[in-house]
């Protein structure tokens, strides 16, 4: 029963995967109940202590993901609200560069390599 409710995950809906004190947030595309995994699209890696978050690497630019369902838990405002405030005010700065970087990349392929060799 308890595998089942990860498949309410609605499209759009904030989910988070964290590890070692870091999240990965991303937004959900769809679920795929038949191969219990979720797609996502990547939104930024945050580091998390005492309630309060640092936001580490910006990944919107970043390629989507299809992982496995159990990962993922619901994100709650308090924790999504102060990141994608800040990630509105990269949006807004006039020489931000849109292209996600190779260290983005990097950092996003080491977590996932990290989560998955576990």
């Amino acid at each position: 029963m308890t595998e089942n409710l990860h498949f309410l995950f609605r499209p759009q809906e904030i989910v988070y995967i964290e590890d070692n004190g870091i999240r990965l947030f991303a937004e959900v595309i769809q679920t795929i109940p038949d191969r219990n995994r979720c797609w996502v699209k990547p939104l930024a890696l945050a580091k998390y202590t005492d309630f309060q978050f640092r936001l580490l690497y910006d990944l919107q630019e970043c390629a989507q993901l299809i992982l496995p369902v159990s990962l993922f838990r619901s994100a709650l405002d308090t924790e999504v609200v102060p990141v994608m405030m800040h990630l509105f005010q990269l949006e807004k700065m006039p020489d931000r560069i849109p292209k996600a970087t190779s260290i983005d990349r990097q950092a996003l392929h080491h977590f996932i390599n990290n989560l998955l060799i576990e």
